[in-house]
């Protein structure tokens, strides 16, 4: 039976971060492993040497790749609701938190993960 795209990009995965910018707490994320692209791997190298206003720009588009990968999370506000998966709402969240959430997605697809996962 064929498959179009939108099948493979509605595929899901969860992962649970601890460590580094968590302190002591951790974080669940289910995240869409079919809407990784090279565009997306290559995401953090736009970073590199790039004016201000650029820099800005960049951070934008990546805070919009990663609110399209991540399906649901249980990172919470200070009242206890839900954080949003808000692109402009990511801008005030740690840099280093949004580099730990994206280094642990990108290490869940990584071909080591894909192996271990696939039925022999």
């Amino acid at each position: 039976m064929p498959v179009n795209l939108s099948q493979i990009a509605i595929n899901e995965a969860t992962i649970t971060l601890t460590g580094g910018s968590l302190g002591d707490g951790s974080l669940t994320i289910t995240f869409y492993p079919g809407r990784i692209t090279e565009e997306t791997v290559a995401m953090p190298q736009a970073f590199a040497n790039t004016s201000a206003e650029a820099f800005k720009q960049n951070f934008a588009d990546f805070n919009a790749m990663l609110v399209g990968l991540i399906k649901s999370w249980d990172l919470l506000e200070d009242d206890g609701s839900v954080f949003p998966l808000d692109a402009v709402r990511f801008g005030k969240l740690p840099i280093a938190f949004r580099m730990q959430v994206y280094q642990g997605i990108m290490e869940n697809i990584s071909p080591e993960a894909v192996a271990a996962s696939t039925p022999s």
